[in-house]
């Protein structure tokens, strides 16, 4: 396979298997900066949890983009990012679809008792006794989900509960 060409990139957090063989195919990619490679680096890439410091960026002349994969960009000084030119990007939508998932699969594990009932099972309850049921929307039982906080809801979340529940939108709780 020959050697990758085009822009050096740094990247600063272990990226998923599928992604870094992308971006090799594409760039030359660096986990780790060794001297004399500053000028070459032209992007960094890492996730929404790495620190992107100025201390860094400071070194890197060239710099043009900050690409973050997840949701958040709070490690990237986004004010010094603007002052130099450099462009900074996310995915915030990347994770929508999972984290409604996440949500719903809390919603009914609460309502439902679930994990009281995985305990019951395997603390040997149930030869003595059958556990009782949780909550279950229905006919007879009128319930509403709702959302609120300072967070863009998840069109997923709304998606996956609207069959059966009233839905809900609080105004963001302020701070």
């Amino acid at each position: 396979m020959p050697a990758p060409k085009g822009p050096h990139l740094l990247c600063l957090a272990p990226l998923p298997g599928r992604l870094s063989h992308a971006l090799a195919e594409c760039f030359i990619c660096h986990t780790t900066l060794n001297d004399g490679e500053e000028n070459s680096i032209r992007g960094l890439v890492g996730s929404g949890n790495a620190l992107y410091r100025e201390s860094l960026l400071d070194i890197l002349p060239n710099l043009e983009i900050i690409s973050v994969f997840g949701t958040g960009y709070e490690g990237v000084p986004v004010d010094y990012c603007r002052s130099r030119g450099i462009r900074v990007t996310h995915t915030p939508d990347v994770l929508t679809e999972d984290m409604a998932d996440v949500a719903l699969a809390l919603v009914l594990m609460t309502s439902r008792r679930l994990l009281e009932a995985n305990r019951f099972l395997h603390d040997g309850g149930w030869p003595a006794m059958s556990f009782p049921l949780g909550f279950k929307q229905g006919a007879n039982v009128r319930a509403s989900l709702g959302w609120a906080g300072s967070v863009r809801p998840s069109p997923g979340v709304w998606r996956r509960s609207a069959c059966g529940w009233a839905m809900r939108r609080g105004d963001p709780i302020s701070r």
